[in-house]
């Protein structure tokens, strides 16, 4: 009986060294290094295709984020940081302001200049839109960014056709032919960013001939037929908010 209880005291000494121990690491951790971890946990579950979940952590990281900005609002990185999170919540105004702050700070970040170009391909301002992704492409010259970049338009050029097609479905032909024409714009920046992929120009295509816009059918038909070399710009109009 006093061995047991001899056990029992020392694991319960040992329990609570362990909870002593791990009262300094959580005290020591940031806001702002609480909002990374939550970013990245949000990244990662967005790439599994959980986008209500990743939101969640988006938004998270976005609390976070913003109580370091009471303490240190120039902190390095973290209107970066903050900007992503907001953009990821599709809050374009606020994620444009931290962002433009961050490009302002570096105007070596590549990424916060990425970014601010997403914000403003949503917002419609397609001119803004490739002034930022010129800017992002030229400081980061290995290609990676310009990737990530044609694949995150194509995806919201596809976003902008769907809502389009639920508009018409609905009965608002005007509006939903105003998104499909933003969609369009938007795709063909990915493409023309691409140097004019001739998977991508097929994969338009489809969205193009659904459109029945013979301009467009055209347009991406001679990019197609020219193998992507010397193709004729197109100018496609969009819808201004």
């Amino acid at each position: 009986m006093k061995l047991d209880y001899l056990f029992i005291c020392i694991a319960f000494a040992m329990l609570s060294l362990i909870a002593c121990d791990d009262k300094p690491v959580k005290s020591t951790m940031t806001a702002f290094d609480k909002g990374k971890s939550y970013l990245a946990d949000a990244d990662r579950i967005r790439e599994s295709k959980d986008e209500m979940q990743a939101k969640k952590f988006y938004q998270k990281a976005i609390i976070e984020f913003e109580n370091e900005v009471r303490v240190d609002a120039n902190k390095p990185e973290l209107s970066r940081m903050l900007g992503i999170a907001q953009y990821r919540v599709r809050d374009f105004d606020n994620a444009i302001q931290w962002l433009t702050k961050a490009t302002n700070q570096d105007k070596t970040d590549a990424v916060a200049f990425q970014y601010l170009g997403y914000c403003y391909v949503n917002k419609s301002k397609i001119d803004e839109a490739m002034t930022a992704f010129r800017s992002a492409f030229s400081i980061n010259t290995t290609g990676v960014i310009k990737g990530e970049s044609v694949e995150e338009l194509m995806e919201i050029g596809e976003l902008s056709m769907t809502i389009g097609n639920n508009f018409v479905q609905q009965g608002n032909a005007p509006q939903g032919y105003s998104y499909k024409k933003l969609g369009m714009r938007i795709m063909a920046m990915g493409l023309e960013f691409s140097k004019y992929d001739l998977d991508l120009a097929k994969k338009i295509q489809v969205f193009a001939v659904d459109m029945n816009d013979q301009i467009l059918m055209d347009w991406i038909a001679n990019v197609i037929e020219n193998d992507g070399n010397t193709v004729q710009e197109i100018t496609i109009p969009v819808r201004q908010n």
